[in-house]
């Protein structure tokens, strides 16, 4: 899994894998988009406008371990 922030554009990308998106689903209101491959399985998010978040809600369930 790969993080990036970008300062400049305000966007976070959470890469879980390399491979290509075959769709993506943009949720405007949310200033998100899903990337997903040819199974259907999500490969990837960009969360716009991230320093303006406070709490961010995920079309999905998540849980964050702590390392």
């Amino acid at each position: 899994m790969q993080v990036k922030y970008d300062k400049e554009t305000d966007i976070l990308t959470i890469k879980l894998s390399d491979k290509k998106p075959v769709e993506s689903e943009h949720l405007v209101e949310q200033g998100i988009v899903i990337d997903y491959d040819e199974n259907n399985n999500i490969i990837g998010l960009e969360i716009f406008d991230w320093s303006e978040r406070k709490n961010i809600e995920l079309p999905f369930k998540t849980k964050l371990a702590i390392l």
